[in-house]
Protein backbone atom coordinates (compact mmCIF):
# COMPACT_ATOMS: atom_id res chain seq x y z
CA UNK A 1 0.00 0.00 0.00
CA UNK A 2 1.23 3.46 -0.69
CA UNK A 3 1.28 6.31 2.07
CA UNK A 4 -0.44 9.41 0.85
CA UNK A 5 2.21 12.22 1.39
CA UNK A 6 2.02 15.83 1.73
CA UNK A 7 5.19 18.01 1.40
CA UNK A 8 5.04 21.54 2.82
CA UNK A 9 7.63 24.37 3.38
CA UNK A 10 8.15 27.21 4.91
CA UNK A 11 11.13 29.16 3.02
CA UNK A 12 12.34 32.36 3.53
CA UNK A 13 14.86 33.22 0.89
CA UNK A 14 14.63 29.82 -1.14
CA UNK A 15 16.33 27.16 -0.27
CA UNK A 16 13.23 25.40 1.94
CA UNK A 17 11.39 25.78 -0.97
CA UNK A 18 13.89 24.32 -3.20
CA UNK A 19 14.39 20.65 -0.88
CA UNK A 20 10.30 20.65 -0.63
CA UNK A 21 9.90 20.54 -4.74
CA UNK A 22 12.58 18.29 -5.17
CA UNK A 23 11.38 16.34 -2.79
CA UNK A 24 7.50 16.16 -4.31
CA UNK A 25 9.15 15.68 -7.52
CA UNK A 26 10.82 12.33 -6.23
CA UNK A 27 7.26 11.57 -4.39
CA UNK A 28 5.21 11.99 -6.69
CA UNK A 29 3.39 14.11 -4.18
CA UNK A 30 2.63 17.68 -3.72
CA UNK A 31 4.53 20.53 -2.40
CA UNK A 32 2.83 23.74 -0.63
CA UNK A 33 3.12 26.70 1.49
CA UNK A 34 3.07 25.77 5.54
CA UNK A 35 0.79 28.48 5.87
CA UNK A 36 -1.34 27.81 2.85
CA UNK A 37 -2.05 23.95 4.21
CA UNK A 38 -5.72 23.52 5.51
CA UNK A 39 -7.18 21.47 7.89
CA UNK A 40 -8.83 19.67 5.12
CA UNK A 41 -5.88 18.41 3.02
CA UNK A 42 -4.42 17.32 6.05
CA UNK A 43 -7.25 15.19 6.79
CA UNK A 44 -6.28 12.73 4.11
CA UNK A 45 -2.45 12.49 4.61
CA UNK A 46 -0.44 9.70 6.13
CA UNK A 47 2.84 11.41 6.34
CA UNK A 48 3.69 14.95 6.09
CA UNK A 49 7.16 15.93 5.61
CA UNK A 50 7.84 19.65 6.62
CA UNK A 51 10.79 21.71 4.96
CA UNK A 52 11.80 24.53 6.96
CA UNK A 53 14.59 27.40 7.09
CA UNK A 54 15.97 27.32 11.04
CA UNK A 55 16.80 31.09 11.60
CA UNK A 56 19.28 32.08 14.90
CA UNK A 57 17.82 28.67 16.06
CA UNK A 58 14.13 29.11 15.43
CA UNK A 59 12.46 26.24 13.13
CA UNK A 60 10.18 28.86 10.52
CA UNK A 61 7.74 26.00 10.57
CA UNK A 62 7.23 25.69 14.48
CA UNK A 63 4.15 27.27 15.34
CA UNK A 64 2.43 25.84 12.89
CA UNK A 65 2.87 22.43 14.20
CA UNK A 66 1.46 24.09 17.32
CA UNK A 67 -1.64 25.74 15.98
CA UNK A 68 -2.04 22.29 14.03
CA UNK A 69 -1.35 19.77 16.60
CA UNK A 70 -4.96 18.20 16.34
CA UNK A 71 -4.70 17.22 13.15
CA UNK A 72 -1.31 16.22 13.06
CA UNK A 73 -1.97 13.36 15.69
CA UNK A 74 -1.62 10.30 13.77
CA UNK A 75 0.23 11.34 11.39
CA UNK A 76 3.46 10.03 10.84
CA UNK A 77 5.50 13.58 10.76
CA UNK A 78 8.85 14.25 9.16
CA UNK A 79 10.59 17.42 9.76
CA UNK A 80 13.63 18.69 7.34
CA UNK A 81 15.46 21.82 9.32
CA UNK A 82 17.30 23.61 6.90
CA UNK A 83 20.30 25.91 7.73
CA UNK A 84 23.56 27.71 7.03
CA UNK A 85 25.09 25.99 10.41
CA UNK A 86 27.63 22.81 9.43
CA UNK A 87 25.50 19.44 9.91
CA UNK A 88 28.21 18.32 12.88
CA UNK A 89 27.55 21.79 14.87
CA UNK A 90 23.27 21.42 14.73
CA UNK A 91 21.71 20.00 18.10
CA UNK A 92 18.79 18.55 16.26
CA UNK A 93 17.03 17.71 19.61
CA UNK A 94 16.61 21.13 20.45
CA UNK A 95 15.14 22.42 17.24
CA UNK A 96 13.06 18.99 17.41
CA UNK A 97 12.03 20.66 21.05
CA UNK A 98 10.18 23.47 18.91
CA UNK A 99 7.01 21.61 18.86
CA UNK A 100 7.16 18.56 17.30
CA UNK A 101 5.23 15.37 17.93
CA UNK A 102 6.96 12.95 19.95
CA UNK A 103 8.69 10.56 17.15
CA UNK A 104 9.13 12.55 14.39
CA UNK A 105 12.08 11.87 12.43
CA UNK A 106 14.12 14.84 11.68
CA UNK A 107 16.61 15.76 9.13
CA UNK A 108 19.17 18.53 8.63
CA UNK A 109 19.85 20.22 5.36
CA UNK A 110 22.61 22.44 4.26
CA UNK A 111 20.97 25.50 2.86
CA UNK A 112 21.79 28.51 1.04
CA UNK A 113 22.82 32.26 1.71
CA UNK A 114 23.24 35.62 0.33
CA UNK A 115 23.92 38.61 2.62
CA UNK A 116 22.58 40.66 0.06
CA UNK A 117 19.32 38.56 -0.66
CA UNK A 118 18.71 39.17 2.86
CA UNK A 119 15.54 41.54 4.43
CA UNK A 120 16.55 44.72 7.07
CA UNK A 121 16.01 42.87 9.82
CA UNK A 122 18.04 39.47 9.03
CA UNK A 123 20.54 41.93 7.83
CA UNK A 124 20.43 43.34 11.24
CA UNK A 125 20.84 40.36 13.11
CA UNK A 126 23.97 39.13 11.21
CA UNK A 127 25.68 42.21 11.75
CA UNK A 128 25.00 41.60 15.25
CA UNK A 129 26.01 38.17 15.48
CA UNK A 130 27.79 37.14 12.62
CA UNK A 131 29.96 40.10 11.20
CA UNK A 132 32.25 36.83 8.94
CA UNK A 133 29.19 36.34 7.05
CA UNK A 134 28.73 40.27 5.54
CA UNK A 135 28.49 40.74 1.69
CA UNK A 136 29.02 36.58 1.69
CA UNK A 137 26.81 34.47 -0.06
CA UNK A 138 27.43 30.27 0.14
CA UNK A 139 25.67 27.53 -1.91
CA UNK A 140 25.10 24.63 -0.10
CA UNK A 141 21.65 23.49 -0.66
CA UNK A 142 22.25 20.02 -2.76
CA UNK A 143 19.46 17.25 -4.04
CA UNK A 144 21.56 14.73 -3.29
CA UNK A 145 21.19 16.09 0.36
CA UNK A 146 17.83 14.33 0.14
CA UNK A 147 19.11 10.99 0.59
CA UNK A 148 18.77 10.32 3.92
CA UNK A 149 14.96 11.49 3.83
CA UNK A 150 13.78 9.50 1.23
CA UNK A 151 15.25 6.00 2.77
CA UNK A 152 13.26 7.50 5.47
CA UNK A 153 10.59 7.58 4.09
CA UNK A 154 10.89 4.62 2.02
CA UNK A 155 11.58 2.20 5.38
CA UNK A 156 15.44 2.45 5.00
CA UNK A 157 16.81 5.07 6.87
CA UNK A 158 17.70 6.66 10.24
CA UNK A 159 17.75 10.39 11.28
CA UNK A 160 20.44 12.61 9.80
Amino acid sequence: MTKTILVAHRSHYGSSRRYAEWLAERLHCPAVEWDRVRPEALAGVQTLVLVGGVYAGCWSCASGVKKRAAQLAGKEVVSCFCGLTPREEVDLAAIKGQNLPSGAAAFWLPGDFDFDALGLVHKGLIRLARRDLLGVAVRRADEGELAPVLAHLQGEGAER
